[in-house]
């Protein structure tokens, strides 16, 4: 049998894609869908994504003065999770990094190494985790830059684009380990540009570029030549004479382009600042000077700033790909050329507009007058959350559309038709809607796959572009019967390679459905984690394999074929813990050895159908033994008209246990259970005919450790189910 595994994409943006969050407050009526996270507690965020980390926290930080995150970082390492920090040369006396430096966490400054000096600023603010959440933003991990000073800050899940953070990371950390290299470590002008800096995430743009290595200036200039209908940007320091003269050609090349503008007041009248030129004065002055104010954030407590360093273009104007700027880096001659920075642009529509809500509010503050893009389209309801539905079932809901508009309104929703995602909707065609008139449509989820479902209703203009993303659209699929996903067999102590290149897990669907498994994780009991990470949704078919190991490579690997390749997790010879999680952290499967197990020398252990453990007879590649990708000698390929469908093992509670167990079954079949150890030896057998549920009432000599329920029909096993007994 064949692995038979599928990936594919699909917007995630609900499940695993993003926040946007602002300290200060936002303006609602602005919003095109989402209402803007404002006036938070920006901390509070990284640090909740802190708790939740699994392997790796890289945090890259002008200034880490608050406690509560040190404390966060602290706790992480503490649990295992591997801790590495840079900052800025003059920073290191803030309390937060010296409570890590006394916690034994790894930190370096921008003067670390033979080739650095601290001569400019190391002045990023990013974050990355697990090797997949990117955060960065204007925030600094201050006091006042949450209470005082306006700021931004956004995390965004993808593994491409925290790869090339971590590129960035490892240039000025010097190494790609837990330890820095003074040799090679790289700040400002000794880095080189040998990062990647474009990656597509559902179907948008983003472009990362950092300083000084960059030039990330020229490229908010090719921004800015994008622009069909208005530039509003939010900025701490600004004296680039080249933005400046960017939106000057923008404008005069399109007079209905709306050019506005907030600059923090300290700089507002600084010989450099590009306000001057910009309201009409001095040399460089505008004929038609632009919408340019001097900001009136407010502040309960210490020195208030604008500390943005904002650009959105388009931002509402969703045809028009609208663009959001965002990062550490001031647009001055130090940001472009000197200073370690971040530059990030985002080409997305949703994230647009929600900086979109946070200007207005600040330009209006600051005597400004903007006005909302009217989006006369209201549907009903915006949101839809299937909840779950059972794989090969349909849930229909009714949406309802509505002009409020004084005038007709022509647009289209395209029929889609995902079998894969399973978001199905019958659309409207080409419509024109008078004032005041509805429509409606439905849309339907029939789920194909146990796991999350996600997806947007896309609303099109006549000319066939988007207007507005207006409908998120969330489900779950549900396996109607036992989720079985097993780790089927693994590899420890290869013998043709060492174990640093040739041990492997494989799992194994024994389910009924497919189950989509990115995002699932294996570890072991002391800290070790690796998550299955995938910018596509992977799905495992039912009775279909995936093979897990620490070298995807086959010429290297013992002639191993890989599915997805892994670090962070080492097989001891001797007793260790594999743990399968999945993305809601519950334990789907566990294997636990000991010395009481053999850990064959160049054998992998495989399951048997009654949940005993074998060394493998078969060999493979270049001579060790195993099965992966392959059913297990010990096992016989289940007829599907055995596998679960009506009935299931999943509710075996309590579970863990230690008194008696009881299961939830079908009553329309005649059945019995056994429960095996886990090493495949019978504890006890039972009929339950007709019976909706039995219990297990262990005797006082069965011992604490997983066991396997196991239900069958006629003689073969149709679910199964580890349960944990606890004395």
């Amino acid at each position: 049998m064949k692995t038979r595994l599928i990936v594919f994409s699909l917007l995630s943006s609900i499940l695993f894609g993003q926040w946007v969050g602002f300290t200060k407050s936002i303006n609602p009526d602005f919003a095109v869908g989402s209402i803007a996270q404002s006036e938070v507690a920006i901390y509070e965020e990284l640090v909740s994504l802190i708790d939740n980390s699994q392997t790796q926290i890289d945090i890259c930080a002008y200034d880490i003065e608050l406690q509560t995150v040190a404390e966060a970082l602290i706790s992480a390492q503490n649990r295992g999770v591997n801790i590495r920090v840079i900052t800025d040369h003059d920073y290191l006396a803030e309390e937060g990094l010296i409570s890590l430096q006394n916690a034994g966490v790894t930190i370096i400054d921008d003067a670390f190494g033979v080739l650095n000096s601290g001569s400019g600023e190391m002045h990023n603010k990013f974050v990355v985790i697990d090797a997949s959440i990117v955060w960065t933003g204007s925030y600094n991990l201050t006091h006042y830059g949450t209470v005082s000073n306006a700021n931004n800050a956004l995390w965004i899940e993808n593994t491409q684009l925290a790869a090339i953070y971590m590129d960035e990371f490892n240039e000025m950390w010097g190494s790609e380990t837990m330890v820095p290299d003074e040799n090679n470590a790289r700040f400002h002008n000794q880095k080189t540009n040998n990062t990647a800096h474009d990656v597509v995430i559902d179907g948008y743009h983003y472009g990362v570029y950092f300083s000084p290595s960059d030039a990330p200036t020229q490229h908010i200039i090719d921004a800015i030549s994008t622009a069909n209908y208005e530039i509003y940007f939010s900025i701490f320091a600004f004296s680039t004479d080249e933005i400046t003269d960017a939106m000057l050609a923008a404008q005069e090349a399109n007079p209905d382009l709306e050019v506005k503008g907030l600059f923090e007041s300290t700089y507002w009248n600084t010989s450099w600042s590009e306000s001057i030129p910009m309201r009409g004065e001095g040399d460089r002055a505008w004929a038609n000077p632009a919408e340019v104010y001097e900001d009136n954030v407010q502040a309960d407590e210490g020195l208030k700033r604008l500390h943005h360093k904002v650009m959105i273009i388009d931002g509402q104007h969703p045809s028009s790909n609208p663009i959001i700027i965002t990062g550490s880096m001031n647009w001055s001659a130090n940001g472009e050329s000197l200073n370690d920075e971040n530059t990030l642009i985002i080409e997305n529509p949703s994230i647009a507009n929600q900086y979109v809500q946070e200007f207005a509010a600040r330009f209006m503050e600051a005597g400004g007058v903007i006005e909302p893009l009217q989006i006369n389209l209201l549907f009903d309801p915006p949101f839809i959350d299937f909840n779950t539905v059972f794989v090969g079932e349909t849930s229909s809901r009714a949406v309802t559309v509505v002009n409020t508009s004084e005038s007709p309104i022509e647009f289209e929703i395209p029929v889609i038709s995902n079998n894969i995602s399973g978001i199905l909707t019958d659309g409207l065609p080409l419509s024109t809607l008078l004032p005041g008139d509805t429509l409606s449509f439905s849309v339907n989820f029939s789920p194909s796959y146990h796991g999350v479902c996600a997806s947007a209703l896309d609303v099109l203009g006549n000319d066939g572009s988007p207007i507005s993303s207006s409908i998120d659209v969330l489900g779950r699929g549900v396996g109607n019967g036992d989720l079985a996903v097993v780790i089927n067999e693994f590899m420890a102590n290869p013998t043709q390679v060492a174990d640093t290149n040739g041990e492997w897990i494989e799992l194994m669907n024994q389910s009924a459905f497919p189950v989509r498994i990115d995002h699932w994780s294996l570890q072991d009991n002391d800290g070790e984690i690796f998550q299955i990470l995938s910018d596509a949704v992977l799905v495992l078919e039912s009775q279909a394999f995936f093979v897990l190991s620490v070298n995807g490579d086959a010429a290297t690997n013992g002639g191993l074929d890989v599915d997805y390749e892994y670090s962070g997790l080492i097989l001891a010879n001797t007793s260790d813990e594999i743990i399968l999680i999945d993305e809601n952290s519950t334990t789907v499967d566990a294997v636990l050895y000991n010395s009481s197990w053999t850990i064959p020398t160049g054998k992998s252990l495989a399951l048997d159908d009654v949940g005993g453990w074998n060394p493998s007879t078969t060999q493979y590649g270049y001579g060790d033994f195993g099965t992966p990708g392959a059913l297990n000698e010990y096992q016989v390929e289940i007829d599907k008209q055995y596998i679960a469908k009506s009935y299931n093992l999943i509710s075996a509670y309590p579970n863990p246990f230690n008194g008696t167990l009881r299961v939830d079954i079908a009553s329309n079949i005649s059945n019995e259970y056994v429960i095996y150890s886990l090493l495949g030896q019978e504890i006890t057998r039972q009929n339950i005919s007709n019976s909706s549920s039995f219990t297990w009432r262990p005797h006082n000599n069965i011992p604490s450790g997983v066991y396997w329920v196991v239900l069958l029909n006629k003689g073969q096993r149709v679910v199964s189910e580890k349960v944990l007994f606890l004395k």
